[in-house]
């Protein structure tokens, strides 16, 4: 039985804040491929502040070497890892026995 109390708070990039990384019971890594990576961001400055160019470059000088240093060491402290390539609907329903199953045993 899952205690009405309980309550689930998201957060995205806790690397800088190990005391708050600390405290929260479950993380969870989403692991993407580089170029996937690079696809999502074209989509998501494709609303005419960048151009594609501008966007690719921001990518490989700055954002992919930033996610090297930054984001993939957090993967080493994730209680899971789930693979951002496959179809989210598999990955969401993992993520949310994995959950249901964790509150449930608490």
């Amino acid at each position: 039985m899952i205690n009405k109390s309980t309550s689930i708070n998201t957060f995205k990039g806790c690397r800088h804040f190990p005391q708050l990384r600390e405290s929260i019971d479950y993380k969870i890594y989403i692991d993407c491929q580089a170029d996937e990576r690079l696809v999502r961001r074209l989509g998501k400055f494709s609303d005419g502040r960048y151009t594609s160019e501008e966007a690719i470059r921001e990518y490989l000088d700055l954002v992919r070497y930033r996610h090297d240093i930054y984001v993939e060491p957090t993967r080493w402290h994730a209680d899971m890892i789930i693979n951002g390539s496959a179809t989210m609907q598999k990955g969401s329903q993992m993520l949310l026995d994995w959950i249901i199953n964790k509150m449930a045993s608490q």
